[in-house]
């Protein structure tokens, strides 16, 4: 019977990600024909950055460091990420230049940045993560991946990053890439499908759990099996980088992924307390009462005298 159920839930599995892909193949067929022919660009390896500690100054609004492209103060890193010599500072800049290409709506990919971020081209900021204060400090907003819309006629100029962050870490993180951007939706759904198929599975099974908790007498083992599911749930879908094309809401996310984390210590928890609940109550349903073994002691004990 296990082994059925097991077989059932792995067919309807398959039949989903069928399905999604579907979908996916169909919204692609939609697209002019030239947008599936321009191949993504890695700015993660053999690319040239620069960094420079410290923040610009802003005069009209345009920070002066992208107006410099001959400073000596740029030095050469190898991905933008803790350059040496930190020493306790949280401001820091990037510097690199975008690809040439024929694409027809660039976008930018970067899997991750700590902590937040601020994008310029010609001067002009093209794109921010986070919000910096007058001091150029900020707070942390979450670790969303970043799809940073790239303005006509910005294919090999210079593009600038404004970074903050009080973290171990400081700067880019991951991949880099500049690509098509139905060709990114269409990595970061493929690369969610699954996590996606998951969090639907235990919700379904969360909200069953809830149903037999409503209608029997165990109610804590059942209401322990929806908790782990819904922590399951929330886990799957804070992994899967789609969750953000539903709501995009990074730390809101964050915190679902935190408490799923909590939750699955107390439904674990629930449920050995609920499965040792049950044990006592069958051990008590089958020991016979005190007074009823005496009386019977006491009857054979007359009869044999």
């Amino acid at each position: 019977m296990i082994d059925g159920n097991m077989g059932m839930a792995g067919s309807a599995r398959c039949r989903g990600r069928a399905w999604l892909r579907l979908w996916m193949w169909l919204a692609l067929l939609l697209l002019p024909a030239g947008n599936l022919h321009a191949e993504p660009v890695d700015m993660s390896s053999d690319w040239r950055w620069e960094y420079r500690w410290g923040d610009s100054p802003f005069v009209d609004g345009v920070p002066q460091w992208t107006l410099s492209p001959q400073d000596d103060e740029w030095k050469p890193i190898d991905f933008p990420s803790n350059p040496p010599g930190r020493n306790g500072r949280e401001n820091v800049w990037y510097r690199t230049t975008l690809p040439e290409g024929e694409w027809r709506d660039p976008v930018l990919y970067i899997f991750s940045v700590d902590l937040i971020v601020e994008a310029y081209v010609d001067g002009r900021m093209i794109y921010r993560y986070g919000r910096f204060d007058e001091q150029g400090r900020g707070e942390f907003s979450g670790w969303p991946w970043h799809m940073i819309t790239l303005p006509e006629g910005s294919a090999g100029k210079p593009i600038h990053f404004r970074v903050f962050s009080n973290y171990l870490d400081i700067g880019l993180w991951g991949e880099v890439k500049v690509m098509e951007r139905m060709a990114l939706l269409n990595y970061i759904i493929g690369n969610s499908i699954d996590g996606m198929l998951v969090a639907g599975f235990s919700l379904l099974i969360a909200l069953l759990a809830l149903v037999f908790a409503l209608l029997n007498s165990g109610r804590r083992l059942f209401i322990a099996v929806a908790l782990y599911s819904l922590a399951s749930a929330g886990l799957a879908l804070e992994k899967s980088p789609a969750h953000l094309l539903l709501l995009h809401k990074p730390l809101f996310w964050n915190y679902i992924s935190a408490i799923s984390y909590f939750l699955t210590p107390v439904a674990m928890a629930l449920r050995r307390g609920g499965v040792r609940h049950r044990h006592a109550g069958c051990r008590q349903r089958g020991r016979p009462a005190a007074g009823g073994a005496t009386a019977s002691g006491g009857v054979r004990r007359i009869g044999g005298a």
